[in-house]
């Protein structure tokens, strides 16, 4: 059985959402309907999705709006994005209603082969954090590993995020745990490293792990 693509919907019009309901009606799909931005923003916990299909049509919205599903590391970071027929300056991926409706089976044949594209990259990257990891003698016994890992590949999209306002909170949603149990656990795993100077800071150490990175 293939990995089941998570499609978030925006539509706000009954005709067209029992249309594209009975077209998406396809093995491994699931489908998540709302009538606008923020209904989804309250009613929405557990946001992760593969596929954003927006009806600017029915549902219009400024492009900012937009760009916050585009950015990587961001809590509402979709991978595909799809907008269906008004011209948009941001996005190129443009198709039209007809196209959602006839042509869903190809469609979802680009998103599955961009996923598969995305997934190859973040496994290589995976094993050269394993590796400076490593070499920094930080042990995967201990919570905070991880959580340094999940930080690195954040950091890597952008350097400029902030520990406490962008990384912490991102981590926090992901593990289920607080923003200040993430900081201290990744403070512990450094301190408890025989090869560093404890008294290095969390982002220095980040910042640091990503510079290394680089040159495997």
């Amino acid at each position: 059985m293939g990995k089941v693509i998570k499609i978030l919907l925006f539509i706000n019009d009954k005709l067209k959402i029992y249309q594209v309901e009975q077209a998406l009606k396809i093995k491994n799909i699931s489908l998540k309907i709302y009538l606008s931005f923020y209904d989804m923003l309250y009613y929405d916990d557990d946001f992760d999705y593969d596929l954003l299909i927006w009806d600017k049509n029915s549902i219009n919205t400024d492009d900012q709006i937009l760009k916050l599903f585009s950015m990587k590391g961001s809590k509402l970071f979709i991978p595909s994005i799809w907008i269906i027929d008004k011209e948009t300056n941001f996005f190129e991926n443009k198709i039209t209603y007809e196209d959602l409706l006839n042509k869903t089976n190809q469609i979802l044949d680009c998103v599955k082969r961009q996923l598969a594209l995305d997934n190859s990259k973040l496994v290589d990257i995976r094993k050269k954090i394993a590796i400076v990891m490593k070499e920094s003698n930080i042990s995967p016994k201990l919570s905070g590993f991880n959580f340094i890992q999940e930080a690195i590949i954040l950091m890597m999209r952008n350097k400029s995020y902030s520990l406490s306002k962008d990384i912490y909170p991102n981590l926090s949603n992901k593990f289920n745990t607080s923003s200040s149990r993430i900081e201290k656990d990744i403070r512990y795993a450094i301190q408890k490293s025989n090869t560093l100077n404890n008294k290095v800071t969390n982002k220095s150490f980040i910042l640091e792990m990503v510079e290394k990175i680089k040159y495997i």
